[in-house]
């Protein structure tokens, strides 16, 4: 999907392989969770799924309807997707009003009502545990060290998103990769649970992927067609090898023979 994303916004395959390799480098990066299987991943599946449908046709009433239902799976797989939900929404706002009021509104009459049957159901157990948990848990301490956490690991990628972040807004470029971006950084405050740290940052990442990739595609363009085009290009490569070694300074996590126990019991359950 984020190859598709940065493909999408005219970039060459080169560059859309890039942004979507990103997602899985890094010390604790995304790709050595992704095996275990954590609701998160789906719910990233689900989130840019439906922001890629929103971004394909905003004026098909069915293509926003699809996205919405994507972004509303989301939200019922992890909470915090209601974030990127509303990321989408903001975006088709100012794209189509018209369609992004018919849309929210399906969407959170879609919420509510299923929310309602599944808490009815459940004896007032489903509020509990998506909504009572959640602020029951919160702490402010353990957030900023969950986040300290990850700029050790990806503070260098998020350093670069935002930087090329600042080029799509001198560009004045509506995408909705913005929004997404923005509002996976909206999404640090939810993150106070302790466990499987960098999960919860795969938003982020994911964001930090197609904006750095488009933006990077963008960029070499802008060098290639500059007068000291040998001189830019070279210094760019020279700023992408200093990027590795910075970004890989704690070297890769190795999976420990627990670990490769659980992810081999998880691919012959898969296989089975």
């Amino acid at each position: 999907i984020i190859y598709s994303a940065i493909r999408r916004d005219r970039q060459s395959s080169f560059w859309a392989l890039t942004g979507a390799l990103l997602f899985f480098v890094s010390p604790s990066c995304a790709g050595y969770f992704l095996p275990m299987a954590r609701v998160d991943t789906m719910m990233l599946a689900f989130s840019i799924s439906g922001l890629y449908l929103l971004q394909e046709a905003p004026n098909s009433i069915l293509h926003c309807i699809l996205g919405g239902a994507l972004l509303l799976c989301a939200f019922y797989t992890k909470q915090s997707a209601i974030l990127f939900a509303a990321a989408g929404g903001l975006w088709l706002f100012t794209v189509n009003r018209r369609r992004a009021l018919i849309v929210a509104g399906i969407w959170l009459l879609s919420l509510i009502s299923i929310f309602f049957l599944i808490n009815y159901a459940s004896n007032g157990y489903f509020y509990q545990h998506t909504i009572g948990l959640i602020f029951a848990w919160y702490q402010p301490g353990l957030m900023f060290r969950l986040f300290k956490h990850f700029l050790l690991n990806w503070g260098i990628f998020l350093a670069g998103a935002i930087a090329a972040f600042i080029a799509i807004i001198y560009r004045r470029e509506n995408t909705i990769w913005g929004y997404f971006f923005i509002f996976s950084l909206i999404n640090i405050p939810m993150t106070n649970r302790t466990g499987a740290v960098p999960i919860y940052y795969i938003p982020i990442i994911a964001s930090i992927s197609i904006i750095s990739g488009r933006e990077a595609g963008e960029l070499y363009k802008f060098l290639s067609k500059s007068k000291q085009h040998i001189i830019g290009r070279t210094s760019f490569i020279a700023l992408v090898i200093f990027g590795i070694l910075a970004a890989n300074r704690f070297q890769y996590i190795r999976p420990n023979l627990y670990d490769i126990r659980i992810m081999n019991g998880y691919s012959r359950i898969f296989w089975k």
